[in-house]
Order: structure tokens, then sequence, then C-alpha cells
């Protein structure tokens, strides 16, 4: 008997298998007392949210967490670069692909881009460290300019932990034509709802406040999302939380595949290769020996 080559379909079911397990990360989740802040002016209101049980072993902090609502956080002029920039961008605009928000899409900017120097700039930066009295600065997972529409939503959810330190979110609102809104939950299961306005930063802790955007009916809501964080050490997980913007219909899981899947695919790649060709050789030297056979 001969060794037979590998069946295609069967490696390539195996790699189906190794690139799903690993394209999506784990939720994160995590038990804390948090707060909440609307602050108008240079009054703060706070309230007391609620404790959430977390899972994840990404759930290293135990401090008190937050979210904050500031509205007029820019400066007139500054604000209009950055809606001038996203009506630029506007078309470019692809669906998310593997997102848990229904509907939405949007665009991930580098960073020499002028809405990425904007949220880099002290204007928000500082603001972020003095809130959370940490020495948060803006991260680098990359900054996203994100569409909603009549449809789309983001349900309830805990923002996935990212980093060591959780880091903070901060949405800034760009366009707001929408009946959307944002909305938390109390310690008492209360909801809190607010409509995010044009100029507002909307600051959120992960692993911390559930929350979520309700669906729209009419209108849009167009958002800057970008990351701060006290530290450059990444927790479990964080290149599968990349996102993926894709052209409608099509599908991206294999953009999600981390290096070691990479590194697996080719050598499974090789040693196909390698059974085929070793099932030509033998094929051959069977052929040669029994010629050899036939002639004495």
């Amino acid at each position: 008997s001969t060794w037979g080559a590998p069946c295609p379909m069967t490696i390539l079911f195996l790699l189906g298998l190794i690139v799903s397990s690993d394209a999506h990360g784990q939720s994160p989740v995590r038990k804390k007392t948090h707060s909440f802040k609307i602050i108008k002016g240079r009054r703060a209101f706070r309230k007391q949210f609620f404790r959430t049980r977390a899972e994840s072993p990404t759930a290293r902090s135990r401090d008190k967490e937050f979210c904050c609502y500031i509205p007029d956080v820019l400066p007139r002029e500054m604000f209009e670069r950055v809606r001038d920039e996203c009506a630029r961008l506007k078309p470019r605009f692809q669906a998310e692909d593997g997102s848990f928000a229904v509907g939405r899409q949007g665009i991930t900017l580098n960073s020499t881009n002028t809405i990425t120097k904007i949220m880099e700039s002290d204007t928000i930066s500082k603001q972020i460290k003095d809130l959370t009295s940490s020495r948060n600065s803006l991260a680098d997972f990359p900054i996203e300019l994100r569409s909603y529409s009549p449809g789309s939503h983001m349900d309830w959810h805990v923002d996935d932990v990212l980093y060591a330190k959780p880091q903070c979110e901060a949405i800034l609102t760009v366009e707001q034509t929408s009946d959307s809104k944002t909305e938390w939950l109390d310690s008492n299961g209360k909801v809190t709802s607010v409509r995010t306005l044009p100029n507002s930063l909307l600051i959120v802790q992960a692993g911390s406040v559930r929350h979520r955007v309700t669906p729209l009916t009419r209108g849009e809501r167009v958002i800057v999302k970008a990351c701060y964080s006290e530290t450059t050490e990444k927790a479990p997980g964080f290149e599968n939380q990349m996102p993926v913007y894709t052209a409608q219909g099509q599908s991206s899981r294999l953009q999600r595949v981390t290096t070691s899947n990479k590194l697996i695919m080719l050598a499974a790649y090789f040693l196909f290769a390698a059974a085929v060709a070793f099932q030509d050789y033998a094929e051959e030297l069977r052929s040669a020996v029994g010629g050899l056979l036939l002639h004495r």
C-alpha cells in the first residue's frame, strides 16, 4: 500500500475551524462600581451605576468607573474641521463586518488624518485625563468614523477591554438628525437616555457601564470613536477586536486571522503540496518498477 494525498476538502475544513475559532474575541465582564456624569458648564451630576458581573480574564481593575457626557467639547472652528473631514470621507464608508452593532457603516482613520490629530490634541485628551484622574492618552487602536442610518442600532453591551488597564472609549458626535438615543442602566434598573448632540463627547470606561444605542427610525447619526489608555500592554484577544469594513455583501472573516493562524495555514499548505508531490512520485516509481518487471 502507498500513502495517498490528504483530501483537499479535509484540509480546507480544518483550516476553517482554525480561522473561525480565533476570529472573534471574548466579551469582557467584570464586577465594578460605576458613576455617571452629565457636565453642564462647571456643574457635574453624579449617579451610582449598577454592578455587573464579569468573567473575562482581562478584567483586572476594581476601581470606580464612570460614564461622562460633555456637550460643546470642541471650539467651533475645530469642530467644523471635524465635520468637513467627515463629509469628505463619507462616500468611502463601508459596511462593518463582524460587529455587534446592526446596520452600521464606517471607516478607520490613519494617524495623519485631521480628525485623528484633533482627537489626540489636549482639547480632548486633557479633559479625559482630568475627568478620569488618570494618564490616559490616545491609544494605538484605530480611530473609527461611524454612521448609523434608519434600522441600525446597538443592543445592550459592555465595551470590550483592549488593554491591560481598561481603556476609556470616547464618542464624539458629528451629525445627529436621528431619533436615536444612547442609554444606560442604573443600580435600580432605571434607564437613563441621552440624545447625544453634535460636538458632544461621551466617555465610557471599557468593561464597566452597560449601555446601548436605540434603533433609528429616521435621520442619521455620525460619530467618531477613539480609545484612550494608560498603557500600551494589550489584553488577550486584542488583534481579534480590530475593526473591519467591507463592501456591502462581502465577508472578510479571513482578514481577522491572526499571525499565528497565517503561519499554521502556510504550514498546512506546504504539507498538502508535499503530500501531492509524494503521491505523484510514488505513482511514477510504481510504474517504473512495473515496467522493469515486465521486461524480465
